[in-house]
């Protein structure tokens, strides 16, 4: 069974929530005391795979992926930030971004919408729709330019979906010497959905010696409820250490296309199922980044309080080196998922092992390429992960991005 922390857009909501906490803040300074800046980021990327029995994507948002044809919803998206700066340390900031999610091949929404004030030293409040701090650069997680590799390691940052909250979020950072120490607490919740392929019992075939298990398309409706999470990371120079822990409680609702077997006997066009479930995510970073050479190295896990939902873990090395304006770049991760249940369960190991070039073309353009091979599946990334015909297959992933900034 699939499990996700998905999202979808809340302007409304945003909307009460940003005024409510914000109104009183800035009511004082006048216009002329507020500064404007807009900015904004995209990337336009093809990707494909030497297979069409499933499909190559990025997040379990995306409901369709990349095949043996060129597609170009995987990695493509584009983005439009403002922020109102006021001379009293309260910041007004919004951003919207377009990419294939929901459903959609392009849906619009806002990434993030919220209320900031610095006016303490040392001190980061916001509220409103925050960023959900689960990764080293879950800042600039969907920030093509500003990541080294052509994309984040799928097999690890899918594990997560989830990159913003509706809620709060306080930062403290203080330097001690030449070492930077911050901390970082954050609150909110979210709804969304996800697909996938779910293995369901056969039993007219099983009783028959033939295929025990159908393999059916599901939707996953999620609210995630009390997420609250916690981090710090420690910079001194060129390195930085983080460790963060995510915990919330999971609501889904899964709707899973019926058999035809199971028509017949008078069952529903749809089997609907429901669960409720503590969910706890961890994870351990380190970068180090002196200019010419950068190493990136993550270890995540997850973990439930349902027994019939697998806990998983995942975790990435990833090494480059800039030769001026040319960064040839490696990627190692493997991703681990353990079932409780047997029926129909194909319990995968997936590695990955991605080969890449970053190449800058002058104002704040990359040109990317990178061939990667996953050996297994993820259920994170791929449409189809329950079928045996594709369960221990290595899957070739050829992809290419132009990112930008502006």
């Amino acid at each position: 069974m699939e499990k996700s922390m998905t999202k979808h857009p809340q302007p409304r909501r945003l909307v009460v929530l940003l005024c409510a906490v914000g109104l009183g803040a800035w009511a004082a300074p006048s216009l002329a005391d507020v500064q404007y800046k807009f900015s904004g980021f995209g990337t336009l990327g093809a990707a494909k795979t030497n297979t069409d029995e499933t499909e190559f994507r990025t997040s379990v948002e995306q409901v369709r992926g990349a095949g043996r044809k060129p597609d170009l919803g995987v990695d493509s998206k584009l983005a439009a930030q403002g922020s109102a700066i006021f001379s009293n340390g309260v910041t007004l900031t919004s951003q919207v971004l377009g990419s294939r999610r929901g459903g959609e091949e392009f849906e619009l929404g806002f990434e993030w919408a919220y209320a900031q004030y610095t006016g303490i030293d040392g001190l980061d409040v916001k509220a409103g729709r925050v960023v959900l701090p689960a990764f080293l650069v879950s800042d600039s997680r969907l920030v093509g330019y500003a990541t080294p590799w052509l994309r984040v390691s799928p097999l690890v940052y899918a594990m997560m979906p989830l990159s913003n909250v509706d809620g709060g979020q306080a930062t403290v950072r203080h330097a001690f010497g030449p070492v930077v120490v911050s901390g970082q607490l954050t609150y909110g919740n979210s709804t969304g959905s996800s697909s996938g392929v779910t293995a369901v019992p056969n039993m007219v075939m099983g009783m028959v010696g033939g295929d025990p298990v159908y393999y059916q398309q599901n939707t996953t409706k999620t609210e995630t409820n009390n997420i609250h999470g916690f981090n710090v990371a420690v910079e001194w120079g060129d390195w930085t250490v983080r460790a963060s822990q995510i915990s919330d409680r999971t609501n889904i609702n899964i709707s899973l296309i019926t058999p035809p077997p199971y028509l017949l006997i008078g069952q529903p066009a749809t089997l609907d199922s429901s669960k409720s479930f503590k969910d706890k995510f961890t994870e351990f970073g380190l970068q180090y980044d002196d200019g010419k050479t950068v190493v990136m190295a993550e270890h995540v896990s997850r973990s439930t309080s349902d027994e019939k939902v697998q806990d998983s873990k995942g975790w990435y090395i990833a090494a480059g080196y800039r030769f001026d304006s040319v960064m040839p770049y490696v990627m190692v991760s493997e991703y681990k998922e353990t079932f409780t249940i047997s029926e129909g369960g194909l319990p995968p190991k997936a590695k990955g092992l991605a080969f890449g070039a970053r190449y800058e073309l002058g104002g704040s353009v990359a040109l990317k390429a990178e061939l990667a091979q996953y050996k297994n599946n993820s259920t994170y990334i791929f449409t189809d992960t329950a079928s045996p015909s594709v369960a221990n297959k290595k899957i070739n992933v050829m992809s290419v991005a132009l990112d930008f900034v502006f």
